[in-house]
């Protein structure tokens, strides 16, 4: 099967599906890591200022963690922060996390339209069902190809966005 020219034009397929899903990956990593880095330096920071000790350029504003009344940090306001920045993580920042699905969806609902209309096109062409099959086996690989051209063109902004924030 692999010998024939439609064996190997569907492994090309299968591989440049890979690499582009490999590609998406990457990128969800790296932006979802930049949504994630504050979050997780500032619980880090809260609990390190627990056991008494402090970073310089910290995220988390140490003084408001200071007992108004005694000496040294307050317990009660070390929770409240810890769960400020849980809640924000929770609420705010995972709204905004890199979706692969949604962005192969946006693209394979065009396709798949693309698809049926050549469906319908090439079945009222041809009468024997092993040349419809053959030219819509044809079509399938081709239509793979445009798909995973316009997830990564789509996957390319994002990758610059990173880019330019990791620079910064």
């Amino acid at each position: 099967m692999l010998l024939c020219t439609s064996g190997l034009e569907e492994l090309r397929g299968i591989l440049h599906y890979q690499l582009m899903h490999k590609q998406l990956l990457i990128i969800a990593v790296r932006f979802n890591q930049v949504m994630l880095d504050t979050h997780q330096r500032a619980l880090c920071e809260l609990e390190l200022a627990r056991k008494n000790l402090s970073l310089p350029n910290s995220v988390i504003g140490i003084q408001n963690l200071f007992c108004k009344t005694g000496d040294g940090f307050s317990s009660e306001q070390l929770v409240k922060e810890k769960a400020k920045y849980m809640n924000n993580l929770s609420n705010n920042a995972a709204n905004s996390f890199y979706q692969i699905t949604a962005k192969k969806a946006k693209c394979r609902n065009t396709i798949s339209k693309k698809f049926s209309t050549q469906l319908q096109t090439v079945a009222t062409q041809h009468r024997k069902v092993e040349s419809c099959l053959r030219i819509m086996r044809a079509y399938k690989m081709r239509l793979l190809h445009i798909y995973c051209y316009e997830v990564m063109r789509d996957a390319y902004f994002d990758c610059l966005k990173i880019q330019a924030i990791s620079t910064c």
